[in-house]
C-alpha cells in the first residue's frame, strides 16, 4: 500500500503542477491558484520534499496575501465579496500554520513562532465578527494548540502556559454556549 500511496501521490502532484501551468495566465482563478498552491505544498510535505513545500506555501501566501488586500478594497457593499475575502484569509492562515508546522519539523522553532502567531492573528480578527464560521474556530484552537506546545519547547514555559489555559478558557466558553 506504501507503493500505491506513493504513486496516487505523484499522479496529485503532476496534476496540481498542470493546473498551476493553466491557471497562471487566468485572472478569475487566482483564488483557486492560490488554494492549489497550498494544496501542493501539503502534499509535497507528504513526499518529503520540503524545500518544495516551503517555496510553494510561501507562493500561496503571497497570493493570498494580494487576494485579501485585493479584496478589503473591492468589497465595500458587496456581500459576495466580502464572504471570498474571509475564505482567502482563512486559507491564508491555514499557510501559515503549515508552514509554520513544517518549519517546527525541520528545527526551526524561531520562524514557526512568527508563523503560528501570524495564523492566529488572522483568525482572532475574524472570532471578532459576530458569528465567525466554526472552520475558524476549530483553525484558531488548533494554532493556539501548536504555538502553546512549541513556546514550551522553546523554553517558554509561562507564556505556554498562559495561552493553554486561555484557550482552554475560550473552549468552556464555546461549549456552554
Amino acid at each position: 500500500t506504501d507503493q500505491l500511496q506513493a504513486d496516487v501521490l505523484h499522479e496529485a502532484e503532476r496534476y496540481y503542477l498542470d493546473f498551476l501551468r493553466y491557471a497562471k495566465q487566468n485572472r478569475h482563478m487566482q483564488s483557486e491558484l492560490a488554494r492549489v498552491r497550498y494544496r501542493l505544498g501539503a502534499l509535497q510535505t507528504r513526499l518529503g520534499k520540503f524545500a518544495d513545500a516551503e517555496q510553494h506555501y510561501q507562493q500561496a501566501i503571497t497570493d493570498f496575501t494580494t487576494l485579501t488586500n485585493k479584496g478589503l478594497a473591492n468589497s465595500k457593499g458587496l456581500a459576495n465579496k466580502g464572504q471570498s475575502n474571509e475564505l482567502d484569509q482563512a486559507d491564508l492562515a491555514l499557510c501559515f500554520h503549515n508552514l509554520a508546522a513544517l518549519r517546527k519539523d525541520q528545527g526551526r522553532y524561531s520562524d514557526a513562532l512568527v508563523g503560528y502567531q501570524k495564523a492566529a492573528k488572522l483568525l482572532e480578527t475574524q472570532l471578532a465578527d459576530d458569528k465567525p464560521p466554526a472552520r475558524v474556530f476549530r483553525q484558531w484552537a488548533t494554532t493556539q494548540t501548536n504555538l502553546g506546545a512549541l513556546l514550551w519547547i522553546c523554553g517558554e514555559a509561562e507564556q505556554a502556559d498562559r495561552l493553554l489555559i486561555d484557550l482552554q478558557q475560550q473552549l468552556e466558553n464555546v461549549s456552554l454556549r
